[in-house]
């Protein structure tokens, strides 16, 4: 690091917030795919503001310098504000990592988010955030269609905040789908389009849930003969049950999606239809 940027050569030289915090609500941990080195970050939320936040890296001293600038942008800024920080903003002040080091900025930039990401059920639980007319939470797959439909939201003048849902245990994932062993690719391009967008992204984990009442009951109807529809009970019980009770938590009135459909309202049983897409194609 002889020829680093000061303000990076002092972050590892004197680490900020290393150690495990007394008091945590949120945990947040990833890894290289080929070095094996780890990140885990312990922050404190509350009302809405990380309050504090603190950090373990066992790595390169690029890890430890990029870890540590985190926590000096992360502590004490709004939840979903610190959703926005990005390698780009990272990298402004202590410069660019060594092309051979990004992995090391990868690693430290997934465990934040992974974070993030694990105080979702205490906002859940706790409301923190009133309903608002015009904030919209956008389903971001990472593919054109959802960020079409955020840049169409945007422009609209609509309070967005890109949230993409993780169904699939990192495990499971086949190596060519991650970046780190939390980021995937396609959690990393959903959130290059938000911070192209400048909105908030959040990842809402319901890999669990996904596993316990959509592949677990899908199995066993298999095995007693059935041809069940999982794809069904997964937009009741999961895209329109816990996604959107996830939405909600965060203050969003609406959620949107990038599928081609039209919704309509049926007057005689007040109830909401969803229809195929205008294009005939």
């Amino acid at each position: 690091m002889k020829e680093s940027n000061p303000i990076l050569k002092l972050h590892f030289e004197d680490p900020q917030n290393a150690g495990i915090l007394k008091q945590y609500n949120c945990l947040g941990k990833d890894s290289s795919l080929t070095s094996g080195a780890t990140v885990i970050y312990y922050g404190f939320v509350k009302d809405g503001i990380i309050k504090d936040i603190s950090f373990r890296a066992f790595g390169c001293s690029y890890l430890i310098a990029a870890s540590s600038f985190i926590t000096t942008l992360a502590k004490n800024r709004k939840f979903l504000n610190a959703s926005k920080i990005s390698k780009k903003e990272i990298e402004e002040k202590p410069g660019s990592l060594p092309a051979g080091k990004k992995d090391s900025l990868n690693v430290a930039i997934g465990a934040f988010y992974n974070m993030l990401s694990s105080y979702m059920p205490s906002l859940v639980k706790n409301k923190l955030y009133p309903e608002k007319d015009n904030r919209i939470a956008v389903a971001m797959s990472g593919g054109i269609d959802s960020s079409m439909a955020a840049k169409i939201l945007k422009d609209k003048g609509f309070d967005l905040i890109g949230i993409t849902m993780k169904i699939v245990p990192d495990d499971i994932l086949p190596p060519k789908k991650h970046i780190t062993s939390w980021m995937t690719t396609d959690i990393e391009s959903a959130r290059k389009i938000c911070h192209i967008l400048g909105i908030p992204h959040i990842v809402i984990d319901l890999s669990d849930s996904f596993e316990e009442k959509i592949i677990g009951p899908f199995c066993n109807a298999y095995l007693e003969g059935k041809t069940p529809n999982p794809c069904i009970e997964c937009n009741k019980l999961i895209k329109f049950g816990l996604l959107l009770q996830n939405c909600c938590s965060l203050g969003a009135k609406y959620m949107a999606t990038g599928h081609y459909c039209q919704i309509e309202k049926d007057i005689a049983s007040q109830t909401f239809k969803v229809r195929k897409g205008r294009d005939p194609l």
